[in-house]
């Protein structure tokens, strides 16, 4: 199980943070990531990178942690998502509840991790959801047709912990590669760093 965001070029904050150049932020702001991959269809920004994390990401940022949701809050409160039976409030989850979800998820069988990580529910991911959510939110959740209705998105402020031990893989669109600031990414992450060709858009981000 692993932890991703994308990000566009305008998340400066994000950008300083991952390339360590904390010096010239001009302020800490909230951040939001998801379980599993970006959800790639329809397609997104051509120009975006893709960041990958070990779920440790997760339990080393405790004292930063905002909430967790197994629904992408944003898209709750902009009304692409259209819950009829449950309030935004009854998704979110403190750090506690939401560590021991993903601690009992990554317990399930390899099948079932696979498809939640592109956010799909089985039966059995979906019994352990209704543990901690009501079972008409759970449902929801499981059968509902928007795949952002299965996100998991949790949010941490601005002082989180961002370093070499979280980051599995960075997807860097290859017209960026001359920038001063992904020169200092690719070094600090050594090994870890992918290029994509930005004509696909990060859903091509695995085509040769």
């Amino acid at each position: 199980m692993f932890v991703s965001k994308i990000v566009t070029f305008n998340k400066v904050n994000f950008l300083n943070n991952l390339s360590n150049e904390h010096a010239f932020s001009k302020g800490y702001q909230k951040e939001y990531f998801n379980i599993g991959h970006p959800i790639d269809s329809p397609p997104t920004l051509r120009g975006s990178m893709v960041v990958e994390l070990n779920v440790n990401f997760i339990f080393d940022n405790k004292d930063f942690f905002e909430y967790g949701s197994p629904i992408d809050i944003g898209s709750l409160m902009a009304g692409y998502i259209n819950p009829h039976n449950f309030e935004i409030s009854e998704t979110k989850m403190d750090f506690f509840t939401f560590s021991r979800l993903i601690k009992d998820l990554l317990n399930v069988d390899y099948s079932d991790k696979h498809l939640l990580l592109k956010h799909q529910i089985t039966e059995s991911v979906h019994e352990i959801l209704k543990l901690y959510l009501r079972n008409e939110v759970a449902d929801f959740v499981m059968y509902d047709s928007n795949p952002h209705s299965r996100l998991f998105e949790f949010c941490l402020s601005g002082n989180y912990v961002l370093d070499s031990r979280h980051v599995k893989i960075i997807h860097i669109p290859n017209t960026y590669t001359n920038s001063n600031l992904i020169k200092k990414i690719s070094s600090r992450f050594k090994g870890k760093v992918m290029t994509f060709n930005p004509k696909y858009g990060f859903e091509g981000r695995y085509v040769a």
